[in-house]
Parts: C-alpha cells; sequence; structure tokens
C-alpha cells in the first residue's frame, strides 16, 4: 500500500488481543513540521512493527515493557509506551504499510 508519511519516533501502541484493530501514536514530519498523530492499523502490520522493534532494539525484552491493563475478566488492554526511553525506530522513516491503515484526526 505504501505511505507518504516521514516518522521519526515511534511512541506508542496499544492493543487488545480479541480486537481487530491496534492503535499507533508517532511522531511525524511531514513537510518539515513535526507532529503526533494516531492511525489504527492491523494485527499483522503490528506484528510486523513488534518484529522490526525486536530485531533493531536487540537488548530490550520486548515482552518485558509491554504494560498490561486488565479491564474486566474477558478484557485486558496491552500498551508499549516507548516515548521514553532509547528505543531505535529510525527503520521506521523507510517503513512501509502493507495492509489499509487509517489515520486519526481530530
Amino acid at each position: 500500500m505504501g505511505t507518504i508519511y516521514h516518522f521519526n519516533q515511534l511512541t506508542r501502541l496499544e492493543f487488545q488481543l480479541d480486537a481487530s484493530d491496534v492503535f499507533m501514536s508517532c511522531e511525524l514530519t511531514q513537510k518539515g513540521l513535526k507532529t503526533q498523530t494516531h492511525f489504527i492499523i492491523s494485527h499483522s502490520e503490528l506484528n510486523k512493527i513488534l518484529g522490526n522493534l525486536q530485531y533493531f532494539n536487540p537488548e530490550t525484552d520486548l515482552f518485558a515493557e509491554l504494560e498490561i491493563t486488565q479491564l474486566n475478566e474477558e478484557v485486558c488492554i496491552y500498551s508499549l509506551d516507548m516515548q521514553n526511553g532509547g528505543w531505535n525506530n529510525e527503520w521506521m522513516n523507510a517503513y512501509i504499510f502493507q495492509e489499509k491503515y487509517t489515520e486519526i484526526r481530530a
């Protein structure tokens, strides 16, 4: 599908295992301006992004970094906050989405 965006920093991933969509936040540079933006992506894209995160951050235990919030007996939200810490996200600048994604705008 491709992308027209130039990502500077992936800042947050949030998902439920039983939901079809994943929430992704990132700092985005477009025409020289930096903005915080949000996307809805698929779990397939999440798997690719998590794979790249682990590959480019081999010293980090990715799953130990996941924050788990139990909402009730059936619903559990997983989040990965990457705003603090030395995450290597430079690879996101060249990342190409293979599936449909949606930018969330206010």
